[in-house]
């Protein structure tokens, strides 16, 4: 069994996804479950991920669905990992060879970690961005990647991403920490994101009606009702 389980939604990105996938393959720790979950690709996506399980086999779980979009795929993603960790990437972006290893080492006994990540562009670094050691990093960083999650916890408390056009990551933090105050700030960055203009964070409607409120009202209704005796 994997220690940790990488889930990879991945959504026509042909072009990075080698990238993404040989980031995984040269991490330091090699006790990962790869988890690409393929959301309804129309370009060469879906080709690339079956070459990948052809050579890699029992390594790599490729789970091919209809677009049902990135909130179902990472979902689909957790029903499928065996690893007692879960860390999420998207295909876009990729990770440093040492980023597992460290979160791994770091975690200890809290349910999950956080740490930065380093913006790129074209494999050019824009900048760089390191939580600091305080109670505000945990809400600043809301971005479900770049953390390692304790999969016992997420499965214990149902924290899954919901199935809406923006926010999920949003949801599942902020879900995540209404369950527990066990969370380490990291003061560590190793995971690349690719600075991408078509990516729904950067085409957002600024009249979205999913806003940070609704979201947060959606999780003190779902608390509210598992708490009811």
């Amino acid at each position: 069994m994997a220690e940790i389980s990488v889930i990879v939604p991945i959504y026509n990105v042909e072009k990075q996804l080698n990238r993404c996938i040989e980031s995984l393959l040269k991490q330091k720790i090699q006790q990962i479950q790869i988890i690409l979950v393929n959301d309804g690709s129309t370009d060469n996506t879906f080709k690339i991920l079956k070459e990948y399980k052809n050579k890699y086999g029992d390594k790599l779980v490729v789970i091919d669905q209809k677009n049902k979009g990135q909130a179902i795929a990472r979902n689909n993603g957790i029903k499928k990992s065996t690893g007692k960790y879960i860390t999420f990437l998207d295909a876009d972006d990729y990770l440093k060879k040492d980023f597992i290893y460290i979160l791994h080492k770091n975690i200890g006994l809290n349910d999950f970690i956080v740490s930065g990540y380093i913006r790129t562009m074209k494999d050019q670094i824009l900048f760089k961005k390191i939580p600091s050691n305080n109670e505000w990093a945990k809400f600043k960083f809301v971005s479900t990647c770049a953390k390692l999650y304790r999969k016992d916890f997420i499965i214990k408390n149902k924290i899954l991403f919901p199935t809406i056009r923006i926010g999920e990551d949003v949801y599942f933090t902020m879900k995540a920490l209404s369950y527990t105050n066990k969370v380490k700030i990291l003061d560590y960055a190793g995971y690349m994101n690719e600075s991408n203009e078509k990516s729904i964070t950067h085409t957002i409607n600024k009249n979205n009606k999913e806003s940070i409120i609704t979201i947060l009202n959606k999780i003190e209704n779902e608390l509210d009702e598992n708490y009811i005796s």
